[in-house]
């Protein structure tokens, strides 16, 4: 029931988000090119990721403590189901 868009490059997301403009940002953390983690901190920067609600997605499990997702607004361990996902997502649009 949600639209999505997806962004293969994790170096061209900020000019992604501008232009789409989501309530919602899923990235991993480990990705080719640019930690995730960076990434989360260069779009708080901004005026268009300042209130993005962001889902950090990693099967490090040690990713997952206070501090290291510092800008995320949610944390969701690899493999999840489907529902754990959409649960996140609705949780974060209703808050």
């Amino acid at each position: 029931g949600y639209d999505s868009v997806s962004c293969p490059n994790p170096l061209t997301a900020g000019a992604m988000i501008k232009k789409v403009r989501p309530k919602i940002l899923i990235t991993d953390i480990l990705m080719s090119g640019l930690d995730g983690r960076n990434l989360v901190k260069e779009l708080r920067a901004t005026k268009e990721g300042k209130n993005l609600k962001i889902i950090m997605i990693s099967a490090n499990l040690e990713f997952n403590k206070p501090g290291i997702l510092e800008g995320a607004d949610a944390f969701l361990a690899k493999p999840f189901q489907m529902e754990d996902l959409l649960d996140k997502v609705k949780a974060l649009i209703h808050s």
